[in-house]
């Protein structure tokens, strides 16, 4: 997971190509670029991490 969010990082961010294959279909740090789409990464986050605990009982 780790590799995937710097590899987003590197792609979105500084344009690298060769990271590309390793961006992942969904929302990952490399899109945060802001105070406020950290805070928006986070909640969504812990929303969907709420959702998979629900349906895991």
């Amino acid at each position: 997971m780790k590799v995937k969010a710097l590899g987003a990082v590197l792609a979105k961010h500084f344009g690298v190509e060769a990271t590309r294959e390793l961006v992942p279909w969904h929302p990952t740090l490399g899109d945060v670029d802001s105070p406020q789409a950290l805070a928006d990464y986070q909640a969504a986050k812990r929303a969907h991490k709420a959702e998979w605990f629900k349906a895991q009982q």
